[in-house]
């Protein structure tokens, strides 16, 4: 996935919205009580304006997002994928990622919680995000809350961090509920991989997903990397170191052999700050480096026809240290595609 094509599926499931009313608040049954016509003016058959947060804006957008899903009984398909458990400053966990629903466009839907397995045991629960779920197959924010002490403790390590953790996501759509699983809750053989680890200090919001290009020519080779780094308004991301410490995956079903982490050097990281629609500040980060430091493995020759034997392409993250407008910074960017081109 191009950086293009991951700004424009991370836009999309910030300004995603729902059809119908401006809802009640989630605990509303189909008693009829709240104002559902948003209109402020308290309903014949209510006691008070009880809808009146439901325009509130969590993503700081300037829309509102929230909705309430209409009741129902239905059991409703659900699967997730894409899912980052980001671990911030050692304490506390962000989860996003995307939930593909077996209903039609339009709909509401809402996260209501997000258990984190290990092996079939609950290890924690978190609350869902208070705002509307991105659907479309869009990605977004699904839950956030403390980190247990067991997922902070592989930070700064070298542990297995791809498909080896498990999450059940709960949640309400347009008449009934679902239950999407990734990882290992759902056998964990999805590629790339449905759910990963990063970690991230200094840093209020883990980076977007990067990607990796090495180009060659004759008598020179070049290696770019590109990422950006989400931020409140007057912070930012001001330099970043020339060592990057490397850590793949490869998939268990057809990916090839393990890949062991490695440094690499001598990186040189322009950045610069730049508003994306719907999301707001964010520094862009364009990191160059002379010859292949990636090596074939990390960075394969693309055949020109599909070619169903080939081995499953690796990812990895990259881990970066460097400075922001408030101090020292560390941060793993997920690289799921590294193409090289001649």
């Amino acid at each position: 996935m191009t950086l293009t094509t991951t700004m424009a599926v991370l836009v999309a499931a910030l300004v995603a919205g729902c059809s119908g009313s401006g809802g009640g608040d989630d605990d509303e049954g189909p008693d009829g009580d709240a104002d559902t016509d948003s209109d402020g003016d308290t309903d014949t058959d209510s006691d008070a304006d009880t809808d009146v947060d439901t325009d509130a804006d969590s993503d700081g957008d300037g829309d509102s997002d929230a909705c309430a899903p209409a009741p129902g009984d239905a059991v409703i398909d659900a699967s997730c994928d894409e899912v980052e458990m980001a671990i911030l400053d050692s304490a506390r966990m962000e989860v996003s990622g995307r939930v593909i629903l077996g209903v039609g466009d339009g709909v509401c839907a809402r996260v209501t919680s997000v258990d984190v397995l290990v092996g079939d045991a609950v290890l924690q629960t978190l609350d869902g995000s208070p705002g509307a779920l991105g659907l479309d197959f869009t990605s977004g924010v699904l839950a956030t809350g403390d980190a247990d002490a067991s997922l902070a403790a592989r930070c700064g390590t070298d542990e297995p961090w791809a498909n080896v953790d498990g999450l059940v996501v709960r949640g309400r759509a347009d008449g009934g509920t679902f239950e999407a699983r990734c990882g290992t809750a759902d056998f964990g053989t999805g590629w790339p991989p449905h759910t990963i680890l990063t970690c991230h200090e200094g840093l209020d919001t883990p980076p977007g997903d990067g990607n990796a290009m090495v180009t060659a020519g004759e008598g020179f080779t070049w290696t770019d990397l590109y990422a950006y780094f989400p931020h409140a308004e007057g912070f930012a991301v001001t330099s970043i170191d020339p060592v990057m410490h490397i850590r793949p995956a490869t998939s268990g079903f057809g990916g090839g052999p393990p890949l062991e982490p490695f440094d690499t050097q001598d990186w040189t990281a322009w950045v610069g700050e730049t508003d994306y629609p719907g999301m707001g500040a964010a520094t862009q980060a364009s990191l160059h480096a002379d010859g292949d430091p990636l090596g074939l493995d990390l960075c394969p020759i693309t055949s020109p026809e599909p070619d169903p034997l080939a081995p499953l392409p690796p990812v990895f993250l990259a881990r970066v240290t460097g400075q922001t407008t408030e101090g020292a910074f560390s941060s793993e960017i997920y690289v799921r595609m590294c193409t090289r081109g001649q």
